[in-house]
């Protein structure tokens, strides 16, 4: 016979993949229930309230799941700090970009820097418009949209994707080599990328909708 499940065990399950504050609520509202109800004389009521794995699925659509926490961003202040760390934010990849430039001159290849200024200048822009956006938004949901859609990240993956797309007559008749290289390994890369920056957006935007329900 299946021991029953205590208090703790049962909040545990219950609770599993809820960001920390959630979490913390959650199990608080539940202990505050648990000891209402054991001190007017009931028992076994932990077992009455069914299934902790179903509670949990009950709960991550109305509360803030960790990873949800984690693709909302807390924001900038409208100061040079706050620039300072969107600009921070997007040295590796400002890096990235410059490392690559020098690579193919180091090599011997014609680095084409018109188109390379141009990206770079373009990565700043988007850098310094999504700071000041995102400072100066209070809807949770717009100041999630903005800062996806103002990342250096976001616009590199589209020059990236654009450079795909001009590359399509090549891809049509791609077959997977033997050897990977690193000709074939980066667009792959690319594109494993993009699809993962696309599915964060719609993250964030659930979680800025519910700490928008919370707020309300």
């Amino acid at each position: 016979m299946t021991p029953p499940l205590t208090l703790e065990r049962w909040l545990d399950l219950a609770t599993h993949g809820l960001a920390p504050e959630a979490a913390s609520r959650v199990r608080r509202e539940y202990a505050d229930a648990f000891h209402d109800a054991h001190d007017a004389g009931e028992r076994d009521v932990v077992a009455g309230w069914g299934d902790p794995h179903r509670v949990n699925r009950e709960l991550r659509p109305v509360h803030l799941t960790g990873r949800e926490t984690r693709a909302l961003h807390p924001g900038y202040a409208p100061t040079w700090a706050g620039l300072r760390r969107a600009l921070g934010e997007d040295l590796f990849l400002f890096g990235l970009v410059v490392g690559d430039a020098l690579w193919d001159t180091w090599q011997g290849a014609t680095v084409p820097w018109g188109r390379f200024a141009l990206l770079l200048s373009g990565l700043l822009m988007l850098t310094l418009a999504r700071w000041l956006s995102v400072s100066r938004l209070d809807a949770g949901r717009w100041r999630a949209l903005s800062y996806w859609a103002l990342q250096a990240k976001t616009g590199l993956l589209l020059y990236w994707l654009w450079g795909l797309w001009e590359l399509r007559t090549v891809w049509k008749n791609f077959r997977l080599p033997a050897e990977l290289s690193a000709d074939v390994l980066l667009p792959l890369a690319c594109l494993v990328l993009a699809f993962g920056h696309l599915w964060s957006l719609p993250t964030a935007l659930r979680a800025a909708a519910k700490l928008e329900g919370e707020a309300a």
